[in-house]
């Protein structure tokens, strides 16, 4: 069996307190994304975030199509995209 000391139990506790602010700034920016896609007329139809450790983060964002997804890399509207998530996190302060 296997004893899970206090000091564990301490950076535990550490990494929810971080996963819960993580999620905290996600729920702000998600909703902002979203409305800047759909003004710049490259509607978002999923946002997927997947948290690696401490405060780093993977966020996947998926279109309707991959059409339309092809589309948009050509365009560059992926890299404003990418660019403007960047922008909304850095204002809330994440």
């Amino acid at each position: 069996m296997y004893i899970i000391t206090q000091e564990m139990k301490n950076k535990i506790q550490e990494m929810d307190k971080k996963n819960f602010k993580q999620w905290y700034y996600l729920k702000k920016a998600i909703p902002r994304i979203v409305h800047w896609s759909k003004k710049n007329n490259c509607k978002i139809y999923n946002i997927e975030c997947v948290p690696i450790f401490g405060e780093e983060l993977d966020i996947l964002i998926f279109y309707k199509t991959n059409l339309e997804l092809e589309m948009f890399k050509t365009k560059k509207i992926t890299d404003l995209t990418k660019k403007e998530f960047i922008t909304i996190l850095e204002e809330i302060g994440y």
